[in-house]
């Protein structure tokens, strides 16, 4: 807060420990008559819910979970804040007190608002700048107590309130749907998979290819004259897809005999990047993508019409495939790759009457599901921005 921050008529800076108290209700846990507890890793990042606990008896619990939480209070994960571990109960239950357990300790803070205050950026950033210690890091209550915020009246808070809980309502129904989207997709997979569809290696009907390696030194941010665009992994979009990347020049490639440029029938395959879990991921390129040089941590897999291709993508994102090629990452403890004689071997449905019929559906699939993703964000980013604008002290 600073001298120049002007607020909305009714509205007030506050610290934190002047409206806000923890609670300290020390209990057994045996003899409480509690059925659940709330350890750290039952609590998720940026999520308010609380979807999963431990049973009491069930194991042994330690000597540290001996608070007691009831349905309205506000657990805080006071370890690696970082982790920004905010939840709402909504039922009775025990935790350790290296969770802090938090509610309103003044009627002009409605208990609906607390969470909010809590989930904003700037009081992850206050935690986490006056937590303490380097490998676990932590932060006690007291340092929690003088943060400030902007404290709106009562109806304005409520106001506040009802339009975050709409947006994260829609973000939780584009979840739910999305979710569906996935699984019809996986279904159709499966069963385009268990069917009479043709599968043959993918290298009988794609010219499989690896991508160009070259010197540090060729390499350029700008177009220069004899110097080929190259794809890298960086280009590579998380929802499966390379859109009009901005790539590194390279000279001296345009020389190199044999060499393969990207198409539009292309589908593009990470090789190897030093992590297992993306090696094996499959990308579709756009018209703005054509003309590239790869680098050498992609291969590039090229159809001769769209149709197959579009089947090949379908297949090749979906779990199992995925999984496959997972199991086949050869190399050293430090660098990994996928063999291209393996990804070359690997069946894919032949573009059939019947498999297009299939991917017709799975176009469908998928299009829900980009668009339901993309609601998604804009009700996440609502979200955000209904937290930025309240912390700054401006009405939403």
């Amino acid at each position: 807060m600073t001298a120049s921050d002007v607020l909305p008529e009714g509205w007030r800076w506050v610290r934190f420990g002047d409206v806000v108290r923890q609670v300290k209700d020390r209990v057994d846990p045996e003899t409480a008559g509690i059925e659940r507890y709330v350890a750290g890793e039952h609590m998720d990042t940026d999520d308010l819910r609380i979807c999963r606990w431990g049973t009491v008896g069930n194991g042994y619990l330690g000597p540290a979970f001996h608070i007691r939480f009831r349905p309205g209070h506000v657990l805080y994960g006071s370890r690696r804040t970082y982790l920004r571990k905010v939840a709402v109960a909504d039922f009775e239950g025990i935790c350790a007190n290296t969770t802090f357990v938090v509610e309103r300790a003044t009627e002009d803070l409605l208990p609906e608002f607390l969470p909010l205050v809590m989930t904003s950026d700037e009081f992850h950033a206050h935690s986490i700048g006056q937590s303490k210690g380097s490998v676990n890091p932590y932060i006690n209550f007291k340092d929690l107590s003088w943060y400030e915020f902007a404290l709106p009246p009562a109806p304005d808070q409520r106001t506040i309130v009802e339009l975050f809980h709409k947006a994260r309502e829609c973000s939780e129904v584009h979840r739910v749907t999305r979710s569906a989207a996935v699984a019809v997709r996986e279904s159709l997979l499966a069963e385009l998979r268990d069917s009479s569809a043709l599968f043959v290696p993918l290298g009988e009907i794609a010219k499989v290819f690896s991508g160009e390696s070259w010197a540090s030194a060729n390499e350029s941010t700008v177009p220069i004259d004899g110097a080929l665009p190259v794809i890298g992994i960086s280009a590579l979009k998380t929802d499966g897809t390379v859109d009009n990347p901005a790539p590194t020049f390279v000279a001296g490639l345009a020389e190199k005999r044999g060499i393969s440029l990207t198409t539009p029938l292309m589908l593009l395959v990470i090789r190897t990047n030093g992590n297992a879990a993306r090696i094996g991921n499959v990308y579709r390129l756009s018209e703005l993508a054509a003309g590239h040089a790869l680098s050498a941590f992609i291969f590039g897999c090229e159809f001769e019409n769209a149709d197959q291709r579009d089947l090949a993508f379908e297949y090749m994102r979906s779990a199992r495939f995925q999984v496959w090629a997972s199991s086949l990452v050869a190399g050293s403890t430090g660098l990994k790759n996928l063999p291209i004689r393996e990804l070359r071997s690997g069946e894919v449905p032949l573009a059939t009457s019947a498999s297009l019929r299939v991917l017709s559906k799975l176009k469908a699939a998928r299009d829900l599901e980009e668009k339901v993703s993309a609601a998604s964000s804009n009700a996440k980013a609502t979200m955000a921005a209904i937290r930025k604008h309240v912390m700054a002290g401006r009405h939403v």
